[in-house]
C-alpha cells in the first residue's frame, strides 16, 4: 500500500460521482501517472447481478430506472434489494466485508492513484481515514435535477468540496483542475 494516494468521493445518488471520478482519472492519466477507479460497490454489484442473472451494466440500468423486482411475494426496488443484500452480507461477515475486498484490489495493483467514487457510510470513512496513505476525501455537492442526496456522512470532515451544477460542467472541471494542480502536480 505504500506510495498510493486514495481519492474518495461522496455524494448522493446520480449527483455526478462517476463523472467526477472519470474526469479525475483522465486528468491524472494525462500527467503520465497510473490511476484506477475502484468502486466500493463493485463486489456488491457482482454478487447481486449474479443472484439476479443480469450483467452489472443491466443492474445499473435497473437500479437507476427505479425498477421494481418481484421476489417471492415481495416487491422491492432494485436499489433497495442491493442495499438489503449488502446489509445481510455485512451482518453475516463483518461491516467491512466489501471494504476488505476492495482493499485486496487496491493492494494488488501497481497504480499510484486510486479513485473510489462511492464513499457512503461511516464505517467506510473511518476505515480510510485510519490508513497511513495519502487520502483525499471529496464532498461532491450537486443541484442536478435527479440527484438524491441520501448521504449518511454529510456531517463528517472532508478535505475538498467540489460543486456539480445542472447544465454547467465548467464549475466541476475547475474544482478538478484546482485539485490536480494543488495535490497531484505540486506533490512531485
Amino acid at each position: 500500500m505504500q506510495n498510493k494516494t486514495l481519492i474518495l468521493i461522496s455524494s448522493g445518488n446520480r449527483c455526478g460521482k462517476d463523472t467526477t471520478a472519470n474526469r479525475l482519472l483522465e486528468r491524472i492519466s494525462n500527467l503520465g501517472k497510473k490511476a484506477l477507479i475502484v468502486p466500493l460497490a463493485e463486489y456488491l454489484k457482482n454478487d447481486v447481478s449474479g443472484l439476479l442473472g443480469v450483467t452489472t451494466d443491466e443492474l445499473d440500468i435497473l437500479k437507476n430506472n427505479k425498477e421494481v423486482l418481484t421476489i417471492g411475494k415481495r416487491s422491492i426496488t432494485t436499489r433497495d434489494f442491493i442495499e438489503e443484500h449488502a446489509l445481510k452480507v455485512m451482518k453475516l461477515t463483518n461491516n467491512d466485508y466489501y471494504i476488505h475486498r476492495t482493499m485486496d484490489t487496491i493492494r494488488n495493483t501497481n497504480h499510484e492513484y486510486i479513485i473510489i467514487p462511492d464513499l457512503r457510510y461511516r464505517n467506510e470513512y473511518a476505515y480510510f481515514n485510519n490508513l497511513k496513505n495519502i487520502v483525499h476525501f471529496i464532498d461532491l455537492i450537486s443541484n442536478i435535477d435527479n440527484c438524491e442526496d441520501v448521504s449518511l456522512i454529510n456531517d463528517l470532515q472532508f478535505d475538498h468540496t467540489f460543486v456539480n451544477k445542472q447544465d454547467d460542467i465548467s464549475i466541476l472541471n475547475l474544482h478538478i483542475e484546482n485539485f490536480i494542480t494543488n495535490h497531484i502536480i505540486s506533490s512531485n
